[in-house]
């Protein structure tokens, strides 16, 4: 099924993310989401590379997320910052597809196009959310 890919999806409301990782499934991809040290959102396709296991199966650690099976590490830009057996030239070849994120407004908004052409400042306001005073909202997904 073709979809829009060139364009921002709601992937997760904020808080959900400080509990560690967050799969989804979106535009027919998996994808697996937590906040960095820094605050920053990754998104990266949640499949390891080497025996195709959810990395979202796996932990986070530090600023990366670690797959369960054999202990590969990926950082938020998708690239291996650890493997267990291997040297330098190998984790250099291992990566996982890392997505454009961003928070706003209590949402994670996701771009699955092409990252050149990812502009924040084209994500729909949606500051009502983040208006607790004002208005209550109902968080969950199914």
């Amino acid at each position: 099924m073709p979809f829009l890919k060139n364009t921002w999806y709601v992937a997760a409301n904020a808080p959900e993310l400080d509990d560690g990782l967050v799969s989804r499934m979106i535009c027919g991809e998996q994808i697996v989401m937590f906040r960095a040290s820094t605050g920053e959102i990754a998104a990266l396709q949640d499949r390891c590379p080497h025996r195709f296991v959810p990395l979202s199966m796996g932990r986070r650690v530090g600023d990366s997320v670690e797959c369960g099976y054999h202990g590969l590490r990926f950082d938020g830009t998708g690239a291996c910052v650890e493997a267990p057996n291997d040297d330098e030239t190998q984790r250099a070849r291992t990566c996982v597809k890392a997505f454009k994120a961003v928070e706003r407004d209590s949402l994670i908004w996701l771009w699955m196009g092409d990252p050149a052409l990812a502009t924040p400042e084209t994500i729909p306001e949606f500051a009502f959310f983040s208006d607790k005073e004002t208005y209550t909202s109902i968080q969950g997904y199914s």
